[in-house]
């Protein structure tokens, strides 16, 4: 399944993703050019306000379903030659369902990410390979969707994982928290509302998870909502 839920675009001159809103048909998606407040469109502050309103509604929706945040980490970012080593999962009520390394088959040395989460494969080594741990994690994932501050990311990274283990792709829809964030937030930029990082404590995939559920409630529990 495709990632829903929010989109993005880049400014081609300075390379910045930004989450983009379209408010005719109350959904997100690609931007046809830079936000102005000309030919009838909003001006920039009633684009600011409409789309956090929306945004707050939008969360305090999601807290009412039976829904899962992810995160991971990985030897890289090509799903189709890096792995992913770490996952995290846990419920809308913070309860935890997974939080597992995982050993890579293709992979004994990724210094870049390495420097960034601080797994290393000397971590890894006597831990199960994705493969090994296929039939777990799409247990544990089910049929619900699950919520990414990265979702483009995450899904790509998960059927990369699949396609490598010969496996077949898990059925989920991912949702990217990111996206929602950044128009919490409202920094709008030329082309649209600029991401924002996720600020967890650490690198690693349950810290990154638990504030990225805590940006859910943040929303849904704002005051202006």
């Amino acid at each position: 399944m495709a990632t829903i839920g929010y989109a993005s675009s880049t400014d081609t001159g300075t390379g910045n993703t930004t989450a983009t809103f379209s408010f005719a048909n109350n959904v997100w998606g690609s931007s046809s050019g830079p936000i102005t407040s000309g030919s009838g469109r909003p001006s920039r502050e009633d684009q600011i306000a409409r789309a956090k309103a929306s945004v707050i509604q939008w969360a305090k929706n999601v807290l009412e379903e039976d829904f899962m945040v992810l995160s991971m980490n990985t030897t890289g970012l090509d799903p189709k030659k890096d792995e992913v080593i770490q996952l995290a999962v846990m419920d809308g009520t913070g309860r935890w369902l997974l939080d597992e390394l995982i050993r890579p088959v293709n992979k004994k040395e990724f210094p870049e990410a390495s420097g960034i989460h601080g797994i290393y494969y000397c971590d890894l080594a006597d831990m199960d390979t994705f493969a090994r741990r296929y039939d777990q994690i799409k247990e544990v994932f089910g049929r619900k969707p699950l919520y990414v501050y990265n979702g483009e990311f995450a899904e790509n990274m998960l059927k990369g994982a699949c396609s490598q283990a010969e496996k077949e792709p898990f059925g989920n829809e991912f949702i990217c928290i990111m996206k929602a964030y950044a128009e919490y937030v409202g920094d709008l930029g030329y082309y649209g509302f600029k991401n924002k990082r996720l600020g967890a404590a650490t690198h690693r995939a349950a810290d990154k998870c638990s504030r990225t559920l805590d940006i859910i409630y943040e929303i849904a529990e704002c005051p202006e909502g």
